[in-house]
């Protein structure tokens, strides 16, 4: 079947400006991203670009407690961030915790990939 990328933001104009992007796969949503589950059930893949690295513990363990409850049993979770403040956090919470390095990135950052 045809595979879905559903796009969670809260700001409205770039909402807008992401509903231009003539793509039957795309699927934008003006939500919160911790919500997802309202959405989609048990997705193969969760990929996030929140800055959870200036989130306080509460918010940040919220969101990656929601992604690791609700990832399909063989799912796969990616977080990019530019520091690896929270390797611990996501190191507690998910069995398998990979990092790789993104030096084409500007700036360079890393990337965890998670599975339960």
């Amino acid at each position: 079947g045809l595979q879905k990328l559903i796009s969670f933001e809260i700001n409205p104009r770039f909402c807008d400006v992401l509903h231009q992007i003539e793509d039957k796969r795309l699927q934008v949503i003006h939500d919160y991203a911790e919500n997802f589950p309202e959405y989609v059930q048990e997705p193969r893949y969760v990929v996030s670009i929140l800055p959870i690295a200036i989130f306080t513990k509460t918010q940040k363990r919220k969101i990656l407690e929601t992604v690791k409850e609700n990832l399909a049993p063989d799912g796969t979770f990616m977080q990019f961030q530019y520091i690896l403040r929270d390797y611990r956090t996501i190191k507690s919470l998910f069995r398998n915790v990979e990092i790789s390095f993104m030096p084409w990135n500007i700036p360079p950052g890393f990337i965890y990939t998670c599975t339960n």
